[in-house]
């Protein structure tokens, strides 16, 4: 499933600032996108409740992120403070632990 989710970049230090997204290094083998390794807490990414651990990267801007370095991808997500960017992630279903 996929997930699109609109955002605005927070600043965090002087001119560019991103949305609390940090990604695995390294392309994930089977789809070639990067792997959401976790959210920045009270950030963007974190209250819209849209982006998890372990979904993928798909799009930003309605742009493939496939087969992008970090370096490639933070170009696309970060800007300005208060800009707009819009990203779409593979979601998958996580494992449901039983009722001890």
């Amino acid at each position: 499933m996929c997930v699109y989710a609109c955002m605005h970049t927070q600043c965090t230090h002087n001119v560019y600032s991103g949305v609390g997204i940090m990604f695995e290094s390294g392309l994930d083998k089977e789809h070639g996108c990067c792997r959401v390794e976790g959210i920045a807490q009270y950030s963007e990414a974190y209250e819209s409740k849209l982006v998890n651990k372990g979904d993928l990267l798909w799009e930003v801007d309605n742009k493939s992120a496939a087969n992008k370095s970090l370096p490639e991808l933070s170009c696309m997500i970060m800007g300005p403070p208060g800009s707009k960017v819009c990203v779409r992630v593979a979601t998958f279903p996580r494992p449901r632990h039983p009722k001890s």
